[in-house]
């Protein structure tokens, strides 16, 4: 009976004490989503056509191949003064005017996962949408394991 027991309690468990490293790659799927950050302003009459583009993919009317995994964020400006929105929130805006360049000076300005999508253009943009929406991006998870061996 001491010997079952005695290779019960100090033969059952295992060791895994060194670091977990696993990777994955992301499939393009439902989850699969992108973020899309347009500065704009209210006097802005560039801006206007930009926006009615993101008001198109935020409606679902298949501007890209798949409207639903866009997310949409829309930062108002310095760039004329007394925009509403802008004062509204101007902590906020101006940290992201602050963590992109020239945001503040140019208007509509378009960022992809944080990469400048250039000039607004319809083609273009919904090609560089399309494009990330259809990749996979892979990310890894490192795991350490710590324990505390008396308890």
């Amino acid at each position: 009976m001491f010997l079952i027991y005695f290779a019960v309690v100090f033969y059952s468990c295992e060791s895994n004490d060194s670091p977990v490293i696993s990777s994955a790659l992301l499939q393009n799927d439902s989850a699969h989503k992108v973020l899309v950050e347009l500065f704009t302003n209210t006097s802005c009459v560039p801006c206007v056509e930009a926006n009615q583009y993101l008001d198109a993919i935020f409606t679902g009317q298949g501007v890209t191949i798949n409207d639903t995994s866009v997310i949409l964020l829309r930062v108002h400006t310095t760039l004329f003064a007394n925009d509403p929105y802008y004062l509204y929130n101007s902590t906020d805006n101006d940290a992201r005017m602050a963590f992109y360049p020239n945001t503040a000076i140019v208007n509509p300005r378009g960022y992809l996962l944080g990469t400048f999508m250039s000039n607004f253009s319809t083609s273009v943009w919904t090609n560089k949408i399309n494009q990330m929406l259809s990749s996979t991006r892979a990310f890894s998870i490192i795991l350490n394991n710590t324990y505390d061996t008396v308890s």
